[in-house]
């Protein structure tokens, strides 16, 4: 999960601090595409986890924060390859788009730091 939190910000880095190359949206996909699938990863890997224990399903902070992030991210995710090939209100998707990506990130901040305190790191 802290390596899909990484894929995901320098995504959102190059997307902001890119733009004027070239490259940029090339990058942002890849970086977000593999930080989104990781993402994924970890939530399926978490669930699986949780059931062999018979733990119970988003109990407590850390695992309703991990959920909304997901949420907000598969979201931000789909709308953002969505609003490329839409043929209206393009300027409102990515809006919408973006907003959701600074959201997206935020959140997964915070399940990642709920996270590390449930462990005890922090």
């Amino acid at each position: 999960m802290g390596v899909a939190a990484l894929f995901l910000l320098t995504g959102v880095s190059v997307a902001v601090f890119l733009r004027r190359r070239r490259y940029w949206l090339k990058m942002h996909k890849l970086l977000n595409s593999c930080g989104g699938m990781l993402l994924l990863t970890g939530g399926i890997l978490a669930a699986i986890m949780v059931s062999q224990q018979q733990g119970e399903h988003f109990a407590g902070f850390h695992a309703i924060a991990g959920i909304i992030a997901l949420i907000l991210t598969i979201t931000s995710f789909l709308l953002g390859f969505y609003q490329l090939k839409a043929s209206f209100a393009k300027q409102t998707l990515r809006n919408i788009h973006r907003r959701l990506g600074v959201l997206s990130l935020a959140s997964i901040i915070v399940a990642l730091v709920a996270g590390l305190i449930l462990v005890g790191i922090i």
